[in-house]
């Protein structure tokens, strides 16, 4: 009866149990287990081990995502600033105004100060006049756009308030050039980080998303129309030298401004595949290949033939440089002044 009992229990049984933790390439703790165990054994493993690897794996997409943000954050901020320092230092002691709204929310202001006696403060007016252009770019341009624009009104708004008022040079006309270079500057970093100093800004991306194109020349005219009123209400001489502050800031902002410039690239290459999928993959444009013969050596070569935006030439270049086909290929860059056809631009968030 004693041996029948013995033969019942499982071999394995009688065995001892070895458990081993062992440390993978990632630095997560998995155990091993030798011998075989029984249904009712207990043995104790640890549990996975919490690493900083582990953690900016988990959270890797999001940390990319909050990098790039950020630093659009940190963008607009440096815009809004600058903007509120050249109106505080450059336009507002010179008697000029700035451009869009926040052009009008010191002409209103300017206008209840003088014939009213009324003390309304900037934030107050510039909120005010981008709340309806604001909703309008929320639904059309793109949710990120809108709010990184909010910040930047915001931003200056209070910026603008608590900055001091001073004159830095008594010149007008430095005064005038000075806040053109820093207005131009200012825009084009927050509308190149997908935002805006709202108002015009709102209404100039509205017009650009839904018809493709580049719109700050009628923005010139609209505050044109504001500057006008300004200098028949309180002299023409500041409203000249506004319109003259309008056209630097809004021509340096054309160029700055790279979302609406077109670039014609062309390549000369030794073969057509992988560079022409590679480059229509880059960039999400087509690439037109003609068949040559070069005059010195007599072989066959590709001519590639892209239109592109100006933000793709620099991942062009890296491609080719990545690639080592810096040597291997030749690139010649043209301005696209005019372009009719479907062309190819990447939403904004």
């Amino acid at each position: 009866m004693e041996k029948e009992k013995q033969q019942d229990t499982p071999e394995s049984a009688s065995k001892p149990l070895h458990v081993d933790t062992l440390e993978d390439s990632d630095g997560r703790a998995t155990t091993e287990l030798h011998g075989n165990t029984a249904p009712n054994s207990r043995a104790k493993t640890r549990l996975p081990k919490f690493t900083t690897q582990a953690l900016f794996q988990m959270f890797g997409p999001f940390r990319e995502t909050v990098q790039r943000d950020g630093l659009r954050v940190a963008k607009v901020l440096l815009s809004a600033f600058m903007l509120a320092f050249s109106v505080n230092v450059f336009l507002v002691p010179s008697g000029m105004l700035s451009a869009g709204f926040g052009g009008v929310s010191l002409l209103i202001q300017n206008i209840a100060r003088s014939f009213f006696g009324v003390e309304i403060p900037f934030s107050l007016l510039n909120l005010a006049l981008n709340a309806l252009p604001a909703i309008a770019a929320f639904f059309i341009v793109g949710r990120k756009f809108f709010v990184f624009s909010i910040i930047s009104i915001v931003a200056f708004s209070f910026f603008v308030d608590l900055l001091p008022t001073f004159q830095l040079v008594d010149d007008i006309f430095l005064n005038t050039v000075l806040a053109a270079v820093v207005g131009g500057i200012a825009s084009a970093i927050a509308l190149n980080a997908n935002a805006s100093g709202g108002g015009t800004d709102f209404i100039a991306m509205i017009f650009s998303t839904k018809f493709n194109i580049a719109v700050w020349n009628y923005v010139f005219l609209f505050n044109v129309v504001i500057l006008s009123i300004s200098g028949i209400l309180f002299g023409v001489a500041p409203a000249l030298y506004s319109i003259l502050y309008q056209f630097g800031s809004t021509q340096i902002l054309n160029r700055l401004h790279n979302r609406y410039q077109r670039k014609t690239v062309f390549l000369i290459t030794y073969d057509v595949e992988p560079i022409t999928t590679d480059l229509r993959e880059l960039t999400h444009h087509g690439v037109t290949v003609f068949e040559g013969i070069g005059s010195y050596s007599m072989q066959t070569r590709y001519l590639l033939y892209m239109v592109v935006s100006k933000t793709d030439i620099a991942h062009i270049k890296k491609y080719l440089k990545d690639t080592h086909q810096e040597d291997q290929v030749f690139m010649n860059i043209g301005q696209s002044e005019s372009l009719e056809g479907r062309f190819y631009m990447e939403p904004m968030e």
